[in-house]
C-alpha cells in the first residue's frame, strides 16, 4: 500500500494562507486558495459523539470521528458516505490531517436514496455541513466526499448537484444515476476520483466510466490518461481546468468491494486541494 512516487502537493498543515503547488495530476498551474474559517472556530470545544438531527421530520442519525482533528484552524470536512449495510464505520483518509470526519445513516438504516434525481439526501448534506461548520473549526474551502458502493452513488451525487460546495470527490464501485440530467443538475467542473473493479456485478463499471467521461468534456482534460505514480492501475487525466483533475482505477478482477489502496489513493488525491 505504499504511496511512493504519487503526486503529492506540498502542504504544511497551515491552512490560513495560499500555497502553490507544484505541477500535479491536473497538469496545469493551480494556486490553493486561501482558509475559509466556518463559524465554528470560534468555539473550540466540540466534542465527537454519535448524535441526531431532523431533516424535514426525518431523524438522521450522524457520527463524527475527530481523530487527527484540531480544534485551533481550519480543517478539512470529509464526508465518508457507508455502502449497504455499513452505517458506523467511517473511513478515515491517510495523509489529510488537519481533518475531521463525518457519517450520516442512509434514508432506509441501509442505503442512501442514490438512484433519484431529487433525493432527500441533498436536504441531509445541506442541514449537516451548516452544523458542521457551526459547532467545528471546518475550512469552508476543503470540504470532499467519499464513499463506497451507496456511498460511492452519493458521494458522486454530491459531486454533481454541489459541486460549488464539495472540493472534490473520490468513490468506489458507484457511478453517477441515470436520473440525473447533467447538464441541468450538475452545477460545473468537478475534481473527481473512480475506483471500480472489472468484475462488479452488482454495480457496473460502466456507470463510473460514464461519469469519467461527462467530466473529460466539462473539465476540458486530455482525454490520453497517464499513470498515476505509486497507485498502479490507476491513470490520471491532466491538461484540465486547473484545480479540476481526475482519476480513474480500473482493477481487473476485482469484484463488488473495495479496493485495498482505496483509502490511500483518495487520501493522496485529495491532498493537492
Amino acid at each position: 500500500m505504499g504511496t511512493g512516487g504519487a503526486p503529492v502537493v506540498t502542504d504544511s498543515g497551515n491552512l490560513d494562507g495560499p500555497a502553490a503547488s507544484t505541477d500535479g495530476p491536473s497538469g496545469g498551474p493551480y494556486v490553493k486558495p486561501p482558509a475559509a474559517p466556518s463559524m465554528g472556530c470560534m468555539q473550540p470545544g466540540a466534542n465527537a459523539a454519535a448524535r441526531t438531527i431532523n431533516v424535514n421530520g426525518r431523524n438522521i442519525n450522524f457520527i463524527v470521528n475527530t481523530t487527527g482533528y484540531n480544534a485551533t484552524m481550519p480543517n478539512r470536512l470529509i464526508f465518508t458516505l457507508h455502502g449497504g449495510g455499513g452505517y458506523g464505520g467511517v473511513m478515515q483518509l491517510p495523509g489529510l490531517a488537519p481533518n475531521i470526519h463525518v457519517q450520516w445513516q442512509g434514508q432506509d438504516g441501509a442505503c442512501y436514496e442514490d438512484q433519484t434525481r431529487d433525493s432527500p439526501e441533498y436536504a441531509v448534506f445541506d442541514k449537516l455541513l451548516e452544523f458542521m461548520e457551526t459547532n467545528f473549526c471546518i475550512d469552508k474551502n476543503r470540504v470532499f466526499a467519499t464513499g463506497f458502493s451507496s456511498g460511492s452513488w452519493m458521494a458522486d451525487m454530491l459531486g454533481c448537484r454541489r459541486a460549488d460546495v464539495v472540493k472534490a470527490h473520490g468513490q468506489g464501485a458507484g457511478g453517477l444515476p441515470m436520473s440525473l440530467r447533467f447538464a441541468a443538475d450538475c452545477r460545473g467542473p468537478e475534481a473527481a476520483l473512480w475506483e471500480h473493479g472489472t468484475s462488479d456485478n452488482q454495480n457496473h463499471l460502466h456507470g463510473s466510466r460514464m461519469d469519467l467521461e461527462r467530466l473529460i468534456k466539462t473539465n476540458q482534460c486530455d482525454p490520453t490518461p497517464k499513470p498515476y505514480p505509486g497507485f498502479s492501475p490507476c491513470v490520471l487525466y491532466d491538461k484540465c481546468t486547473p484545480g479540476y483533475p481526475l482519476a480513474f482505477c480500473e482493477i481487473q478482477g476485482l469484484g463488488h468491494g473495495p479496493w485495498g489502496q482505496m483509502t490511500q489513493v483518495i487520501g493522496n488525491f485529495f491532498q493537492q486541494f
